[in-house]
């Protein structure tokens, strides 16, 4: 079978080019006015809108800078506060002459000793209020001892002993009360240790009182805040009038 002539082979690609064409053309072309206006006195419009969307997408990218630069800062802030804590805790273990690391106490122990200084308070007022009406309870009182190597004034030990029936707690109880200093120690010395000045402390805390005070009586009513004082009023002289009419009229002018 002999295969086709390139004549035969050209006509044919010509009549799938017109049948493609046909296809896919364009049933009736409408024209609108409306859209070649909008389109031609729309440069202006169109050129602020890019300006605008340019600045909203360079908002947005410092928004996230923004937000990275505080999460990169709290980072740090972590990390400084994870250094202090342990040089503190290691002045501590200097100054005490442990060899032991310091055990950071968890939420779960912090809120069982609260639990426990509620419950020796509630204990203490129950035991108060059964020994006042008991009157056949026989109370022997309260001892201080005297205790060896006291530091601070406020460090003393309290011993209850009660053998009323009706006591929440029979026999004897001791209360020991702390000084502010932690485990027995200075404050100049775990200041010094981390780097503090203690030497503007008080003067810090009378401004922070008289601060407080002064808000204070503001909220009650009690004191009134100072007036401010009204500006005096003065007439213009003869250059300065002058001055200001020749402002007026170039700013009309314009």
């Amino acid at each position: 079978m002999a295969g086709k002539p390139n004549r035969e082979i050209l006509t044919g690609g010509k009549r799938y080019k017109q049948q493609s064409s046909r296809k896919h053309r364009v049933e009736e072309v409408v024209f609108d006015g409306e859209a070649r206006v909008d389109y031609l006195t729309g440069f202006h419009k169109r050129k602020l809108q890019r300006q605008k969307r340019a600045q909203e997408f360079a908002k947005e990218q410092e928004r996230l800078a923004r937000l990275e630069e505080r999460a990169k800062i709290r980072e740090e802030r972590k990390k400084n506060i994870h250094k202090q804590l342990e040089k503190y805790n290691r002045s501590i273990k200097e100054l005490n002459g442990d060899v032991t690391e310091l055990n950071t106490s968890s939420d779960s122990e912090l809120e069982a000793n609260v639990a426990y200084d509620n419950n020796e308070n509630r204990n203490r007022s129950d035991r108060e209020f059964t020994q006042e009406e008991d009157d056949n309870a026989d109370w022997v009182g309260f001892d201080e001892e005297p205790e060896k190597d006291v530091r601070g004034i406020l460090k003393r030990k309290e011993v209850y002993v009660s053998t009323s029936e009706n006591a929440p707690i029979k026999g004897k109880s001791s209360v020991e009360i702390e000084d502010l200093a932690p485990h027995g120690m200075d404050i100049t010395q775990i200041a010094q240790a981390n780097f503090v000045d203690l030497t503007k402390s008080k003067e810090i805390l009378d401004k922070s009182i008289e601060r407080a005070k002064k808000y204070a009586e503001l909220i009650n009513g009690t004191r009134t805040p100072k007036a401010k004082s009204k500006k005096k009023f003065r007439y213009l002289s003869k250059t300065e009038r002058k001055a200001n009419t020749r402002k007026e009229r170039s700013k009309k002018r314009r």
